[in-house]
């Protein structure tokens, strides 16, 4: 077969999660025997050129990467925003003028940074055609389609218990990021996210082959948008997040003793640290939030905070005012962008990871790469977390506690995302912790468990561990991963879902 993977993917060592899933991808493909090539969109500062448009073709590992360079990357890469038509017809020359060069695909691999309607028309074109949905950005007509502020209660809270419209969303995201829209305005943006949402779902169902997920949210198309599950795929590739070093017994050996040498002793003071290798805006406007609530806790802990803020001119100010404050300027250390060859360093010196805002489970690459560094993590529960755990359970323990069409379209969605070697393991974990249901889970993680968005409930977490600075987390940690010298991780996985990814295409 003849795949061509598009998305963001410098041809260099993979650092954020798209690049990674695109490489791993292209990588297990191309072990199988088929001709996979990547295209991408860079600045030209990344790759060594001056001027816009000019194709590089690259090689890294032994996979070739189209590149075309843009000056106006950034926006592009998060095109997936309301803002994508503004770039569309640059980005749309750019794509049609490679398929010209390049025409002969078995299938195109799109990984939803394109302007959506390139993908409508690449399908027009006849060619079959794959998506992955990172974060459902297809269907969610903004940055992110999660409810922030519930007013009569003053919490903030996941979409999930609550019900979502765009006239609502438009509300609490204006007082989320300051942007003081009018209410003319405010009906614009609403009217304009019911017609991209109308119109991701459309590509979904109607236009695109095969949709394959690239963790759990194929499920949140079909619970928070009723997409039909047909032909929705989850696929965890298992290269991410703690395989990296499940391979290498000497690897997982190392970590666990660090790990353990770090937390066993009492902590001087207490690191906290953020890290995202894009726009974060919310999660660190939570974390500041928390640390006003700290002030009594003067000089026992440090926050360090790893990414880009900018995401617009109010915020940017907000930023600047905050760090005008001395408290927070002595206990708050913006440390710019970070780089996968910083991890190691960074997870040696930091305590807790926070994920404080509207992401599910923490699902970012640093989250991952930084739990299997033995960094113990502070999350978010998921959207719909009590029909993910319940379902969970059903494939564990053998239970029925889910309806049954809803538990069906489930397992549909899920068939590449659920393999037995998985469940084994899972269910030797269990057994070895003595888990009878999610619910003991959730008791014996309380503390690291965060109320979507809700500084305070980030501020009286963070305390208990600035207080308690005795307290091994090392235990916690161990706990969640399962993982040590005598309990090795199973290893089949990796080929089982190298064999799945040749299903998938075929």
């Amino acid at each position: 077969m003849k795949v061509l993977i598009v998305g963001w993917a410098p041809p260099s060592e993979p650092q954020s999660g798209e690049d990674k899933h695109i490489y791993i991808l292209a990588k297990n493909l191309k072990n199988l025997g088929h001709h996979v090539e990547v295209f991408t969109i860079l600045p030209p500062f990344m790759i060594g050129k001056q001027n816009e448009f000019d194709l590089l073709n690259a090689q890294y590992d032994g996979i070739t990467y189209n590149v075309f360079t843009r000056k106006e990357w950034f926006i592009y890469q998060h095109g997936y925003s309301p803002m994508t038509e503004v770039y569309e017809e640059p980005t749309t020359q750019i794509w049609f003028k490679f398929l010209a060069m390049k025409p002969d695909w078995d299938f195109i691999h799109f990984q939803s940074i394109m302007p959506l309607s390139i993908i409508e028309k690449t399908k027009q074109l006849g060619y079959k055609v794959i998506n992955t949905m990172h974060s459902m950005y297809l269907l969610e007509p903004s940055w992110h389609m999660f409810s922030t502020l519930k007013y009569e209660q003053n919490k903030f809270q996941c979409i999930a218990q609550d019900t979502f419209t765009p006239e609502r969303f438009v509300e609490e995201y204006d007082i989320m990021m300051g942007l003081n829209l009018t209410e003319a305005q405010k009906k614009v943006v609403a009217v304009e996210m019911q017609r991209r949402l109308d119109y991701g779902k459309y590509l979904i169902e109607d236009i695109i082959d095969l949709n394959v997920s690239n963790g759990a949210y194929g499920a949140y198309a079909i619970l928070d948008f009723g997409v039909k599950p047909d032909n929705i795929i989850n696929l965890v590739l298992p290269e991410q997040g703690f395989v990296a070093n499940k391979r290498d017994e000497k690897a997982v050996k190392d970590i666990i003793e660090k790990t353990k040498a770090k937390y066993s002793k009492p902590r001087e003071k207490t690191i906290f640290a953020f890290l995202s290798n894009w726009q974060v805006t919310k999660g660190h406007h939570i974390i500041l939030k928390a640390v006003d609530y700290l002030r009594d806790l003067e000089g026992k802990f440090e926050v360090r905070l790893y990414g880009n803020p900018e995401i617009n001119q109010n915020y940017k100010y907000f930023m600047l005012s905050l760090f005008k404050d001395k408290f927070i300027k002595s206990h708050v250390k913006p440390m710019g962008i970070y780089t996968h060859a910083q991890l190691d360093a960074i997870c040696d010196e930091i305590h807790l990871h926070i994920n404080p805002h509207v992401w599910a489970m923490g699902a970012t690459t640093a989250y991952n790469e930084t739990a299997q560094r033995g960094v113990m993590q502070m999350w978010t529960k998921a959207r719909h977390a009590d029909i993910y755990e319940k379902f969970q359970e059903e494939l564990i323990f053998g239970r029925r506690l889910l309806d049954e069409e809803l538990s069906n379209k489930l397992r549909k969605i899920s068939r590449y995302y659920i393999s037995e070697t998985n469940l084994n393991y899972e269910r030797k974990k269990f057994e070895a912790f003595n888990i009878k249901s999610f619910e003991d889970v959730d008791k014996k993680l309380e503390n690291y468990i965060l109320e979507c968005g809700n500084p305070e409930d980030l501020a009286k977490k963070m305390r208990f561990f600035i207080e308690n600075k005795d307290y091994n987390i090392f235990d916690d940690w161990y706990y969640i991963i399962g993982y040590s010298m005598e309990n090795p991780p199973p290893m089949p996985e990796i080929s089982d879902t190298t064999k799945y990814i040749e299903i998938i295409y075929k």
